[in-house]
């Protein structure tokens, strides 16, 4: 059996550098509050197609959910 040591940090700039990622695609389709895209990856457990579907819907920001305030503060 291997053992597998995972830096936090390392772990922490991937979680960083993905949603960047995610948030340059959003913005390149048009959708620019960094703010609200961060929530509803949050809130919807970083599903990129739940997230497009509520911004195309333009609903209002989703209230917190249990599951999402367990995940840690991405801005």
């Amino acid at each position: 059996i291997a053992v597998l040591f995972v830096n936090p940090e390392q772990l922490e700039r991937r979680h960083e550098d993905a949603l960047a990622v995610v948030l340059t695609r959003l913005n390149d389709m048009g959708f620019t509050d960094d703010a609200l895209n961060a929530s509803l990856l949050s809130y919807y457990n970083g599903d990129i197609s739940r997230v497009l579907e509520h911004l195309t819907l333009n609903k209002p920001p989703p209230s917190p959910s249990p599951v999402g305030s367990l995940l840690p503060k991405v801005l």
